[in-house]
């Protein structure tokens, strides 16, 4: 993940220091100062495989790249100095797939599939700057919240399935303080407007988040559980967290008057 997220900062600086010609939103667009603007976007990011943790045996799942999806609502407050904050709504989906390949030991496929849905908020400070009289780059630094909307309790029960048989080797559990620990988020969003309509703008973006909690945890134990051959015994421990890579395109209408 840290070979995507550098790269990334990296091009969020260098379009920073594009040289452009001054732009005087005052003059040009009849903004006030302070900016306010609001704005919807939809979000689709990347979640990678992890590494596998007290690994034992020939027996491993192949963890697919999950596809989530997040609507976000934002409001974001600029001052003069083009530097501000936003605060961002989340409404998103969290999953993760894992597949046991046991057809070469004389036994049924396992497809292991877990996830919720999220609710969460996203504080981050901006850097507004025009770089074309109808382009504008804002970056954007924060902490990501996204606490599961149902409880670790039940969390399981609701959201797990295991298929076929040999299920009992697969258990999987989350921590409920993950709820409250945030990802560090970075992300740099494109405004495009018209001549006719300077306040309109169509947005888009590219994101990324870095976790440093585990999500949630899957172990699989066919040592102690399932009816498999010697050679399948295996055990080993997946901590995923929320990790991911994104594009987000949307609307926003700035020029707002509180």
């Amino acid at each position: 993940m840290k070979h995507v997220i550098f790269p990334t900062l990296c091009v969020i600086m260098l379009c920073l220091e594009v040289k452009a010609q001054p732009v005087q939103l005052m003059e040009n667009k009849g903004y006030a100062f302070p900016l306010h603007s609001f704005g919807v976007s939809f979000q689709e990011c990347v979640l990678f495989p992890t590494k596998i943790k007290n690994e034992m045996g020939s027996l491993k799942p192949n963890q697919e790249i999950c596809n989530n999806h997040e609507l976000a609502v934002q409001y974001s407050c600029l001052f003069r100095n083009h530097f501000g904050f936003s605060l961002e709504l989340l409404f998103g989906t969290y999953r993760r797939l894992a597949t046991f390949q046991l057809s070469a030991f004389g036994a049924e496929d396992i497809d292991a599939e877990a996830g919720d849905f999220y609710f969460g908020f996203r504080p981050k400070i901006a850097y507004f700057r025009p770089v074309h009289k109808n382009v504008s780059l804002q970056a954007e630094f924060g902490l990501t919240f996204m606490p599961f909307i149902h409880d670790p309790s039940c969390f399981i029960d609701r959201f797990t399935w295991i298929n076929r048989a040999n299920q009992e080797i697969v258990s999987m559990k989350i921590n409920g303080m993950s709820y409250f620990c945030p990802d560090a988020t970075i992300s740099l969003t494109c405004l495009f407007h018209g001549n006719k309509r300077p306040k309109n703008h169509f947005s888009v973006g590219i994101y990324a988040n870095l976790s440093f909690v585990t999500r949630l945890e899957m172990t699989y134990d066919t040592f102690n559980y399932g009816n498999l051959p010697f050679e399948a015994r295996s055990y080993g421990i997946c901590r995923w967290n929320s990790s991911n890579v994104g594009v987000s395109v949307g609307y926003r209408f700035m020029g707002l008057q509180p």
